[in-house]
């Protein structure tokens, strides 16, 4: 589930199902996909402009908070996972077999990024648009630098599958994952720690 504003939020899953609420989660309301696909995740950096992906490379996007969903061709069949956008027009894709794709369009057409793995990848973050992480199964971590034009493996804190991750700035960040890993960061991820307090 993503939140554009205050109120504003999607959900998405199987058979194409995308939901959202405009009272921050009292109600919710269906959206028409024009798909059958079991949607993985959804993203609006804005209330206007939003994405969401499937298996099989599969990309839908709308542009007008929703009520038209289209799908784009993405150039690849892996399944992806996760999304992220840093604005309306700079974006980028994570799945399986190491994949990664930038979109520098508003989604509209997507690049091939050389991550140099294999692994599935299941959520990816960039803190601006030069700095980007993506993660996913058996603790994989990925890093770049340089919006993502070159990849490299970070230390893992974890053997356990990796799904979620946030940062607040390009030096600190979150990731969670299996059997309740949650770890932070303080210095771009070059470390990683167990939080001070659990709840």
């Amino acid at each position: 589930m993503r939140i554009a504003g205050d109120s504003n939020g999607w959900a998405v899953g199987d058979r194409g199902t995308i939901l959202v609420t405009h009272d921050g989660g009292q109600s919710w309301l269906s959206q028409d996909s024009h798909s059958m696909a079991d949607l993985q995740n959804v993203f609006f950096p804005d209330k206007i402009n939003g994405y969401a992906v499937a298996r099989k490379g599969k990309i839908l996007a709308t542009h007008d908070g929703g009520n038209v969903w289209k799908a784009v061709t993405s150039n690849t069949n892996a399944d992806i996972e996760g999304i992220y956008f840093i604005d309306d027009k700079n974006g980028w894709v994570a799945g399986t077999n190491g994949t990664v794709f930038v979109s520098r369009d508003g989604g509209q057409s997507w690049q091939a990024q050389n991550t140099k793995g294999n692994a599935r990848l299941l959520d990816i973050f960039f803190a601006d648009d030069q700095n980007g992480w993506a993660m996913g199964e058996n603790g994989s971590i990925l890093s770049s630098h340089d919006g993502g034009d070159a990849w490299q493996e970070s230390a893992a804190p974890t053997r356990e599958n990796l799904a979620g991750i946030h940062w607040i700035d390009a030096k600190q960040g979150v990731i969670v994952g299996a059997k309740e890993s949650i770890f932070t960061t303080g210095d771009g991820g070059q470390s990683w720690s167990p939080p001070e307090y659990r709840i």
